[in-house]
């Protein structure tokens, strides 16, 4: 997370054109040089990945989403890949 233009400024210091850049290394060595310009979502505030979590930690009640790891309601989920599709669906009750 970060500002915007911090954002743009940061991918065009580190993305080299000429070559295929692998994003997640990108982004982490954009993270580990610049702490002091962006963040990590570590609470899900804003994007959950379900790849490392656990369903035990997720509600679903009221049309609300609930994460119970951090007590909270990330408005994007990300859910990794077509078998977590139905893994997923699962949740709703």
């Amino acid at each position: 997370m970060g500002k915007a233009n911090t954002i743009i400024e940061l991918i065009e210091k580190y993305w080299d054109k000429s070559e295929n850049t692998e994003d997640q290394l990108l982004w982490q060595t954009i993270y580990l040089e610049n702490k002091d310009k962006i963040a990590l979502d570590t609470d899900a505030k804003l994007v959950l990945n379900t790849c490392l979590t656990n369903k035990k930690y997720y509600s679903y009640k009221d049309n609300i989403f609930t994460y119970k790891e951090t007590d909270t309601q990330p408005p994007i989920i990300h859910v990794p890949g077509r078998r977590f599709k139905s893994y997923f669906e699962l949740i709703r009750y």
